[in-house]
């Protein structure tokens, strides 16, 4: 993952061209009683498909720690954003959310965000598809 800190957030990035992943985090998101806060990207195969729908590509898993214990998100998480490249550029496209492995998946409002990407709200840690 690429990382970049400005003064206005972070952006979170895979490295190739387009980025099959991407998040913006403004700045004040995240909170811990002492940093540094890592955000951590993982890419997995889909173990398992939402209900009448089927993953096609990676599963992502955003995690967050800090050695002080629990990250906890802000009121400013409500304008973080999670861009995702579609395999297909065709509308229609739908994002998924869910907070652990066991639990369901739940859609998440989804616009295209650009030729072959779709863009939805941050929803917290967990598994993105």
């Amino acid at each position: 993952m690429v990382h970049g800190l400005g003064t206005s957030g972070l952006v979170v990035t895979t490295q190739e061209q387009t980025p099959q992943f991407q998040m913006f985090f403004p700045a004040g998101a995240l909170a811990a009683r002492k940093g540094p806060i890592s955000i951590r990207v993982t890419p997995e195969a889909a173990s398992q498909q939402p209900p009448g729908a089927a993953i096609g590509g990676n599963v992502y898993l955003v995690a967050f720690r800090s050695p002080a214990g629990p990250v906890t998100t802000t009121a400013k998480i409500g304008i973080a954003s999670l861009y995702l490249r579609a395999l297909d550029g065709n509308d229609g496209w739908v994002m998924w959310h869910r907070a652990a492995s066991t639990d369901p998946w739940v859609a998440v409002e989804t616009s295209r965000g650009g030729t072959d990407s779709f863009v939805s709200s941050f929803k917290g840690a967990g598994e993105y598809a």
